[in-house]
């Protein structure tokens, strides 16, 4: 994956959503990057553990500072629709909080606990997200 490609674009979405006019996301080390501004603490890597497949992005930290906006789902729906451009099948939400774990259980996200690890983690795939979402969207009569 080109890190400083996702980077852009995480950067451009989170821009409109929040309105920014500065760059939000920083590459960092290897295959990570960071979002955080007041509103907003996003952590992205690729795994490097032996339980996860390759081709998955993990959310090691997923925070909004407003609840209940719908912030967290239209990150999602921006992270599966650039799946496909960066060779990723599976999101996957690290070491899930109460919040987190709602979220995820809410948008059809198995909840997963790797042996020998103690936190609860919730995954899914893109195109069960994407399917899951279309059909939640609601109807516009014309």
């Amino acid at each position: 994956m080109n890190i400083e490609s996702f980077c852009a674009d995480l950067d451009a979405h989170l821009k409109s959503e929040f309105a920014y006019k500065r760059r939000i996301t920083v590459s960092g080390l290897g295959s990570t990057l960071d979002a955080s501004r007041k509103e907003l603490w996003l952590y992205f890597r690729y795994p490097t553990d032996d339980y996860l497949s390759k081709e998955t992005l993990v959310i090691a930290v997923f925070f909004f500072r407003e609840k209940r906006k719908g912030h967290g789902t239209r990150l999602i729906a921006f992270l599966a629709s650039i799946a496909h451009k960066y060779n990723y099948r599976f999101i996957y939400i690290e070491n899930i909080g109460e919040l987190s774990r709602a979220f995820a259980l809410k948008h059809g996200f198995e909840l997963y606990t790797p042996t020998g690890y103690a936190s609860e983690n919730a995954i899914i795939e893109v195109d069960e997200f994407r399917r899951r979402l279309s059909a939640s969207a609601p109807v516009v009569d014309q």
